[in-house]
């Protein structure tokens, strides 16, 4: 079972990823509350971390990375946004320095060669990301910070193994959580029918029309760039999360049956979406095993980080 859920730990693991899930700080102890704020000095020193110095210049290369992870270059994000993605990564750094420095604490070796080659295969992954390869080619972040990067992930990989073999979980285990939370345990699908256009004046013009009464397949069929969708009248087959683009997904799962969206911009240009339908689907305990059991490991991570941090040494300094 530890290795049909490899794969979720190395999701887990991509703390600064754009893969969207990570081990969740939300619930963590941040210290004195306070914010660091980023001072023109890149060696400036903002907190300590058990003795270890953050300073700005890490901060600000790590907020580059995750942003490189969600697809964004920083001149996309608003001065509110960018100062909510600083806070996330400092407190990731936080969570990612206090797990690092908690392994090397321990006198054991863990390094068994599951876990060897987990940390190996995900250095050479992120060694070969195009996004964080061109950050480092035109020197936007340094190589240490590359490999700092590829350290807190392959740290964080070790620390979910660790946590899977402490547990120990049984199918009994899984199955009780399974029949506990049994209402939970389904999955929701939307169809949706889009319009592509190329930019946003073309999108707020077809969206007029759909005001004025306009039909939504008709346009589609006329406008969309979507040669494969367009001869049904835009619409598209049942999906499910994480199957379609992000900013696309977003929007399909947050509307209403027969709501019409804004602009929605991804890599292929503007697309006017129309939700036209909602299905959930009840899953069998055979399918959700890993999930569950991914759920309580990341549980038991979560509720270790919070101790770490709590016990930790955090030093917020005036910049």
């Amino acid at each position: 079972m530890k290795t049909a859920l490899l794969s979720a730990a190395l999701v887990l693991a991509m703390i600064f990823g754009g893969c969207g899930n990570s081990i969740d700080n939300s619930d963590s102890d941040s210290g004195n509350g306070n914010v660091a704020t980023i001072n023109e000095s890149p060696d400036t020193e903002i907190m300590s971390i058990n003795g270890q110095a953050v300073t700005s210049g890490m901060l600000e290369e790590h907020t580059l990375i995750a942003a490189a992870g969600a697809g964004k270059s920083l001149d996309k994000y608003s001065e509110a946004e960018l100062e909510e993605l600083r806070g996330t990564t400092l407190e990731s750094i936080i969570s990612n320095t206090v797990v690092r420095q908690y392994l090397e604490s321990l006198e054991t070796d863990y390094l068994t060669p599951e876990i060897m080659t987990s940390v190996e295969n995900a250095a050479m992954r992120i060694r070969t990301d195009s996004a964080l390869v061109a950050l480092v080619g035109n020197n936007t972040i340094s190589s240490e910070t590359l490999e700092r990067h590829i350290a807190f992930t392959q740290y964080s990989i070790c620390f979910y193994i660790l946590a899977m073999d402490e547990l120990a979980l049984t199918e009994g285990d899984l199955l009780e959580y399974y029949d506990r939370n049994k209402d939970y345990m389904k999955m929701t699908f939307v169809s949706v029918s889009h319009i592509v256009l190329a930019t946003v004046e073309e999108a707020e013009e077809i969206l007029a029309k759909l005001e004025a009464g306009g039909d939504f397949a008709a346009l589609a069929t006329e406008f969309s760039l979507d040669t494969a969708t367009r001869p049904d009248g835009g619409a598209m087959p049942y999906f499910t999360k994480d199957e379609t683009l992000p900013e696309f997904e977003e929007a399909a799962f947050s509307m209403e049956i027969g709501e019409i969206s804004d602009p929605v911009r991804t890599i292929y240009g503007y697309h006017i979406i129309k939700l036209t339908d909602r299905q959930e689907q009840e899953l069998e305990f055979d399918e959700v095993m890993g999930h569950i059991q991914d759920v309580l490991v990341r549980g038991a991570c979560n509720e270790k980080i919070k101790q770490l941090r709590q016990e930790a040494s955090l030093e917020y300094l005036d910049s």
